[in-house]
């Protein structure tokens, strides 16, 4: 399931511009009708400065090309339903590198097309923040997983009252070191997994509603070692959360209701620590614990 920093290396990728000044100047203004600073937003992107403002207004803002940043950089839009960035290139919409701090508001972040794509991908960056976002139309091509949105390398940070739905695979993806905490958001309509932990991660994830995905609320693997708390993943089309691997960590006042098959698993060798859940409905077992 991991893939390396590599394929996310494209020619197309927009390099950072980090000017060398004591302070930003004030914000830059990009509208849908071309009338702000700069006439679209990939211009934008490309002159602003290291901490630098990007004010988008309400409307739709059409990437050609997959885009990087480098640096730190904070986006904010009008409102999750009212600011849209949409891009049909391969790979990924909107690629965060480097140390940031990124901070991104009032934003959906939309894939189109069939090319294989994460919607926002951060790797790396310290203290993220993502509020009242969307991020929606991954795609997946044969044996890999793709994300509405992909935290990876050592992101910290917090991602709060987000929405993923309709990708194709997962809603939110934490793998490698990744620590962020992922709270409040809801993750649904999604392929195979609302919010999917693997690798050496030790997210904090709570309060977020995982429903109505194809197979699971959230999945558990490999060394990962999350805290999960108060989170609802009911009506999913097998289980409310999985544990693989050799995972551990602690499930608490969860409540995994009416999925098809199970509400919680735990196998191979996870040992997480399970508290004060509330399993019921569940079309098979409320909790399945086969672990070796």
């Amino acid at each position: 399931m991991n893939r390396k920093l590599a394929l996310f290396v494209v020619p197309l990728a927009l390099l950072w511009l980090a000017a060398c000044q004591p302070a930003p100047p004030g914000p830059i203004h990009v509208k849908a009708d071309g009338s702000g600073d700069y006439t679209d937003l990939e211009t934008a992107l490309q002159h602003t400065p290291n901490g630098g403002t990007v004010l988008i207004g309400p409307g739709t803002f059409h990437l050609e090309n997959p885009t990087t940043i480098y640096g730190s950089v904070h986006l904010l839009g009008a409102g999750a339903e009212q600011t849209v960035v949409v891009s049909a290139g391969a790979d990924y919409v909107l690629f965060f590198n480097g140390d940031g701090p990124f901070d991104v508001q009032g934003i959906t972040f939309r894939h189109e097309g069939n090319a294989p794509a994460d919607v926002v991908v951060v790797n790396g960056g310290q203290m993220i923040s993502f509020l009242d976002c969307g991020f929606t139309g991954a795609v997946s091509a044969e044996n890999e997983t793709r994300a509405g949105l992909r935290l990876q390398g050592t992101t910290t940070g917090t991602v709060r009252g987000c929405t993923a739905t309709e990708n194709d695979n997962t809603g939110i993806f934490v793998e490698d070191q990744a620590q962020p905490t992922l709270e409040q958001n809801t993750c649904r309509a999604n392929s195979s997994v609302g919010i999917s932990l693997i690798d050496d991660s030790t997210a904090t994830v709570r309060q977020n509603v995982c429903q109505e995905n194809d197979l699971g609320g959230i999945l558990v693997a490999g060394q990962a070692r999350p805290t999960l708390e108060g989170n609802i993943c009911n009506g999913n089309g097998d289980t409310g959360i999985a544990y693989f691997g050799s995972t551990a960590g602690v499930a608490r006042q969860n409540t995994c209701a009416d999925n098809e098959r199970h509400g919680i698993i735990v196998a191979e060798n996870a040992d997480p620590e399970l508290i004060d859940n509330d399993c019921h409905g569940n079309g098979v077992l409320d909790v399945l614990d086969v672990r070796e």
